[in-house]
């Protein structure tokens, strides 16, 4: 008996019994015409395993997805990505993504939204600080006094170490006589020169040692300032 003539028989016999299940059921009994996957789990599997080889087989009737997955056309979803970017650029109302307008476009949009912020965070911390007020009234003066001179120190650094050169004898004449500045000349001898000597000597006379020294001061309050942060997350988790 050839292969052929096995699937035909199977074929007949199979379609015989579909035919006598669906004339065997009760009047008005609504029911499925395959039989289930108890009763033929092979044919269940052979049509499960013919629709993924047709999907894995470019076919328009293939069941399951259209487009090749991004292993096997990158290019193609690198490109779709693309596009969609593109859309959302062009202010495309049918574009996937976010539906605002980019700030370019609507810059007052933008703004607005960063105004609100601010003042909601103004008032936030406004709230906070009549309740540290009323709590310790002293300390919450000093505290508010540091933060000033931060945001000054940050803003001008040199009100800091300006006064503080010149505390030493690094004026805008150069050395002061009797001063510590002199006294260190003295012993240095020569001075190299973008020593740190002539830099301190260059930032007192207003010279390039100023950019350095405003650099330097602001680098060292958000230092200070960031690694106070980081230990306050370290004693709020406990670790």
């Amino acid at each position: 008996m050839t292969l052929a003539t096995q699937y035909t028989l199977l074929f007949l016999a199979f379609a015989i019994y579909f035919t006598t299940c669906t004339a065997n059921l009760a009047p008005g009994v609504a029911g499925p015409r395959w039989p289930s996957f108890f009763e033929a789990p092979d044919f269940h599997l052979n049509i499960a395993k013919r629709d993924v080889e047709e999907t894995f087989t470019p076919k328009d009737n293939a069941p399951g997805p259209r487009w090749p997955t991004i292993f096997e056309a990158p290019g193609f979803h690198l490109d779709v990505v693309k596009r969609d970017v593109e859309r959302v650029l062009k202010g495309d109302e049918n574009a996937p993504g976010p539906r605002w307008p980019t700030i370019f476009k609507a810059p007052d949009f933008h703004l607005n939204i960063a105004a609100n912020d601010i003042l909601n965070a103004l008032k936030e911390w406004a709230a906070h600080a009549d309740e540290d007020l009323h709590r310790d009234p002293g300390g919450t003066i000093l505290r508010a006094a540091w933060d000033v001179t931060k945001f000054g120190i940050v803003i001008a650094p040199g009100i800091l170490w300006g006064p503080a050169l010149n505390l030493l004898g690094f004026g805008m004449g150069g050395v002061g006589q009797g001063t510590a500045a002199a006294a260190a000349h003295s012993v240095a001898g020569t001075i190299a020169a973008r020593s740190p000597f002539a830099l301190l000597q260059s930032a007192g006379a207003g010279g390039y040692g100023v950019a350095v020294m405003d650099t330097l001061t602001r680098g060292g309050v958000l230092l200070f300032e960031g690694g106070k942060w980081v230990a306050k997350q370290f004693n709020n988790t406990g670790t």
